[in-house]
């Protein structure tokens, strides 16, 4: 099993995510990142992300937004 994978993502599916298309980052179980991440949409630890806010359904309270 693909523990991590960057470059050409075919071949590796998920639960999660499905099968994976294209090119990118994978990592199974934790990722240690450091520097910048930048996201115009998604959704990341509960968070769901489009280009002007970060939301959780669970917790509005939390949500940002740049308008």
């Amino acid at each position: 099993k693909t523990k991590v994978r960057m470059g050409k993502l075919s071949g590796i599916g998920t639960t999660t995510f499905g099968t994976l298309p294209g090119y990118g980052f994978y990592a199974s179980g934790s990722a240690f990142l450091e520097g910048s991440i930048n996201a115009t949409a998604g959704e990341i630890g509960g968070f769901s992300i489009d280009s002007s806010s970060i939301s959780s359904s669970n917790n509005p309270s939390l949500s940002f937004s740049n308008s």
